[in-house]
């Protein structure tokens, strides 16, 4: 074994630097003051630095952590050993240049390259640079060397741009290796936009659905392309569905798709039931209050009315509230005492209309993952009464839970949240690495926070969620839509796909409801592009002719036309069940035209369901007309997700999901006065419309 030694020179001896450097192929000996050290190649974080001054070369050896400082060297010799230093460093860390490539490829080559993957390859190349760069370009180094020099330099150019590229090969690669599956999964073939967000797999993706484009489609197909491809296999799959009718929905076309392949859907409710099931031994009991609702109001309103009539300052606090929050002439006056103004509001039936509100709130008030920003939801004017509502809550809150404690049993968000504790705690291990959620605009900020457990369990953990925020109209259940148009800020870097082809509605109906949507700027922007294009307008308005024609001719004008038409099933949508014919209007309907399938519902029954065409009714305006001019009440909003500040948000996207439920045609029935804002709009605005004078009554 060669060894190469270099000392101080003369002079600097003389002076007390009594430094020498040893060199073999394996090991730099340190020789400085008396003691001695060594380090393997290997631990060198850069090459010797050799540096020439005015008392002699200085040479520096740096490790991680740790630098030792040679000065006063000799310059006899110098030459020499700083070859072999390089030489010997070279060798010993081109291995983990070559290694460092080695890991980058099984990153970038046969795979999705994730934001993670990203993250890890700029974290190796900036190590190789700074081991490497800009020294090795300007020395002579052997041919092997340099070449991975140059792809270091390459590296180093790996922009967005590039990473973009790199992922569209790979998904224009997987379209056509796996095309048998995007044929055949569904009874026409994929489109290119529905094939590429089955493959794509950042770490967290957000696919923005636009009604009637697929997304059950995709959802299914992703999941026979993850098992063909043996990405997956199916214990390793968790698909997430809002509600027990969309599993079941859900269950039936896996089922038909995979053929022997076992992979079932969960609502968030079975998934967490399980969860606590698997810790703790057993099946908890769930709450009779879980599923009626009008029960649990009923039990707390009497719960609320034994209080109030045994506790003073339970009184105190409800007179302060009314005090708060009344008119001046409706406070309590001088002369009253808490009595006597509370008897004075009950039997005007303010209290009792308080009593039903508070008492709707409990369950939202004991669901609340931050229940400090309730207060950020409100007008500072407003937030003295708050505080006095919550000291009103709580003790409901407390004896709500007694009442759960006396039936050992919990409610749906106390499942949801025991779950999502033994998923964080560990006590739980999930066995999910692919996790597909349905319907994502419809997620609540509990159930957002199970995901997110169970997705950091597993560091190469992938989400998948499918939704569109066009049609959230479940903030009242709880649903938080900036889960959806900030999902970035709550799962990290995400990939963005939109499906924009939809093959439910014409695209007629699409000019009408697309803009109506948009003039919230705050929706998400996208452009839907109808399968079926037709030449004729498709949304048709009936306006009676005077005040004595009732809706209920319109209603008969188009059923009429319908099944002439041919139409087969027909939907019949109002804001709320009062806006619908009575029951024996609808009888008669059913007699008259026996060959459609005609179906009464509210728009908000009718998501998730296509009809060949669809009847509006209930299109008035004011305070129980579309939307309803009666301002919800204050303190609902503090306890429901943020909207935001465009007027009637939500009832607008309700109105757009009731103007995409139809396949043909869609028919405004507008009364003849005071004409819903929503309505009056769509008239302004769009030219895209029949219109049409219902001038006589219809006789049934």
């Amino acid at each position: 074994m060669n060894v190469f030694i270099l000392q101080a020179h003369f002079f600097a001896r003389l002076f007390g630097f009594d430094n020498k450097l040893s060199i073999d192929h394996h090991t730099v000996h340190v020789y400085q003051n008396g003691q001695s050290s060594s380090v393997a190649w290997r631990d060198i974080q850069q090459p010797v630095e050799f540096k020439l001054g005015w008392f002699g070369y200085q040479i520096v050896i740096k490790t991680q952590g740790q630098s030792h400082v040679l000065r006063g060297m000799s310059v006899t010799g110098i030459s020499t050993i700083q070859e072999v230093a390089l030489s010997h460093w070279v060798t010993h860390h081109r291995q983990g240049l070559e290694t460092a490539f080695t890991v980058i490829a099984k990153m970038v080559q046969g795979r999705f390259v994730r934001d993670s993957h990203v993250e890890q390859i700029q974290k190796i190349i900036d190590e190789q640079v700074h081991r490497w760069l800009p020294w090795a370009k300007s020395h002579r180094l052997d041919s092997d060397t340099t070449s991975l020099i140059d792809k270091l330099v390459t590296y180093t150019q790996l922009d967005n741009a590039a990473i973009t590229a790199i992922r569209e090969r790979y998904i224009r690669y997987q379209t056509g290796r796996y095309s048998a599956i995007f044929n055949a999964i569904e009874s026409t073939p994929l489109t290119p936009k529905q094939a590429h967000a089955c493959i794509v797999d950042n770490d967290a993706n957000l696919i923005l659905a636009g009604a009637g484009t697929g997304k059950t489609s995709v959802l299914i197909a992703r999941v026979a392309y993850l098992l063909q491809s043996q990405q997956a296999n199916s214990s390793e799959l968790l698909l997430l569905a809002y509600g027990k009718q969309a599993a079941t929905e859900m269950d039936q076309r896996l089922s038909r798709a995979l053929a022997h392949r076992q992979v079932n859907s969960r609502t968030f409710h079975s998934l967490a039931l399980a969860i606590v099931a698997e810790v703790e031994g057993k099946q908890p009991t769930l709450s009779k209050y879980a599923d009626n609702s009008e029960a649990l109001i009923h039990q707390l309103k009497q719960r609320f009315i034994r209080i109030l009539s045994e506790d003073e300052s339970y009184q105190a606090s409800l007179v302060k509230y009314f005090n708060l929050t009344l008119p001046v002439k409706g406070r309590q006056q001088v002369q009253e005492s808490a009595i006597q103004f509370i008897k004075r509001l009950t039997e005007q039936g303010q209290v009792l209309e308080f009593a039903v509100i508070i008492c709707k709130l409990v369950p939202l008030y004991k669901s609340l993952v931050n229940p400090e920003q309730i207060a950020e939801r409100i007008e500072p004017q407003l937030q003295p009464a708050l505080a006095v509502v919550l000291s009103l809550l709580e003790p409901l809150r407390d004896d709500y839970q007694q009442l759960l404690t006396q039936e050992q049993a919990i409610d749906f968000d106390d499942m949801i949240s025991l779950a999502t504790h033994y998923v964080h705690s560990g006590q739980f291990k999930s066995p999910w690495r692919f996790i597909m959620v349905d319907e994502f605009q419809d997620i609540s900020a509990s159930r957002a926070l199970l995901v997110k457990a169970l997705v950091n369990q597993h560091p190469n953990a992938n989400l998948f969620v499918v939704g569109d925020d066009w049609q959230a109209i479940y903030r009242f259940n709880g649903a938080d839509l900036r889960l959806t148009t900030q999902f970035e800020h709550y799962f990290g870097q995400a990939s963005h796909h939109q499906l924009t082809t939809t093959f439910r509605f014409n695209n007629k109906i699409s000019q009408v409801a697309e803009p109506f949507i948009l003039a919230n700027p705050h929706q998400l922007k996208k452009q839907l592009n109808s399968a079926t294009q037709v030449k004729q307008a498709s949304v048709t308005v009936l306006t009676p002719d005077n005040a004595l024609i009732t809706s209920e001719s319109a209603l008969l004008h188009c059923l009429e036309t319908m099944s002439q038409r041919g139409d087969t099933r027909i939907f019949i949508l109002a804001r709320n069940h009062f806006m619908l014919p009575d029951l024996p209007f609808r009888n008669t309907l059913q007699r008259r035209f026996i060959k459609l399938d005609i179906q009464f519902m509210t728009m908000h029954a009718s998501k998730g369901k296509t009809a060949d065409s669809v009847i509006i009714m209930g299109l008035n305006a004011g305070r129980h007309g579309f939307p309803s001019t009666q301002k919800n009440y204050w303190l609902a909003d503090a306890f429901l997700a943020p909207e935001n500040e465009f007027a009637f948000a939500e009832e607008r996207r309700l109105f757009y999901v009731a103007l995409t439920r139809a396949k043909h045609h869609v028919y405004l029935i507008a009364p003849y006065a005071q004409k819903s804002p929503f309505l009056l709009e769509i008239l302004e605005n769009t030219s895209e419309l029949n219109q049409i004078t219902i001038n006589q009554d219809i006789a049934i």
